[in-house]
């Protein structure tokens, strides 16, 4: 099943899966327990202070031990979060599917565990605590942030200071003194996601955060985020996070 946001479980493995693949990308994060992996043919214990990570499309199997609990988290092929470190991650996966970490990771992952058994995660929340897992993990085998290309940089500062306008891709390209298609291209290339997307993705994330820390009515959320019509924005917002804006905000402020 495809993944359309990051989402964050606690799951309990029993007998050997039948190999399959996924259409998002996998972290796989022991809390108690073993479990046994082959991960396109390379096989490991994910134990103690050991990963897996599962890049989309790759085969993989298990077979978990008799008592086991493992934080899963799932994340779509196409997130920007975390940008080029994070798609050089699922790109070193493919070689080396099995990551050592330090303790600390193991606390936060122990906190989450018990947050995610209280309330479901998703939107922003699950979006910005994966994102910090997997960063842990890529440091974990020495990937170094690196510098966005100057144009990029330029493009991504626009649509953030703009998320509350009706941004055009043609005003992103000049903002970045690219043509359109270059910019395309560049977007593609670095962030694994369409100009498009990328904006699309900003609003909504904003929106989430306004629907979280605020009492503004939905139809303002809205507007600050570039939307005319609260309808596309519903439409939107559900199509991004699997749920509708009134939903998320009763989830997140019922726990205030």
């Amino acid at each position: 099943m495809k993944s359309l946001s990051t989402r964050i479980e606690v799951r309990h493995y029993g007998g050997e899966a039948i190999r399959h693949a996924h259409d998002h990308h996998q972290v796989v994060v022991p809390l108690q327990g073993v479990m046994e992996m082959d991960v396109d043919g390379q096989q490991d214990d994910v134990t103690e202070t050991r990963a897996a990570v599962i890049a989309h499309g790759q085969d993989h199997s298990f077979l978990g031990s008799d008592r086991n609990s493992f934080l899963v988290v799932d994340v779509p092929a196409s997130t920007v979060f975390g940008l080029e470190r994070q798609s050089r991650l699922w790109s070193a996966a493919r070689e080396q599917p099995y990551i050592e970490f330090d303790t600390s990771l193991s606390g936060f992952c122990n906190f989450l565990a018990g947050q995610v058994s209280q309330v479901e995660f998703h939107g922003v929340r699950s979006e910005v605590a994966g994102g910090l897992i997997v960063e842990a993990l890529a440091r974990g085998i020495g990937l170094e942030e690196q510098a966005l290309p100057e144009p990029l940089r330029r493009a991504v500062g626009f649509i953030s200071a703009h998320c509350d306008d009706p941004i055009t891709i043609a005003a992103v390209a000049r903002e970045a003194g690219l043509s359109e298609s270059r910019l395309y291209a560049l977007f593609k290339a670095e962030l694994r996601v369409s100009p498009k997307r990328y904006i699309a993705r900003q609003r909504m994330q904003r929106a989430a955060l306004l629907l979280e820390q605020s009492r503004l009515p939905i139809a303002e959320i809205a507007l600050r985020v570039g939307y005319g019509d609260q309808s596309a924005f519903t439409r939107a917002f559900h199509r991004e996070t699997g749920v509708s804006p009134a939903d998320h905000r009763r989830t997140h402020q019922a726990e205030k």
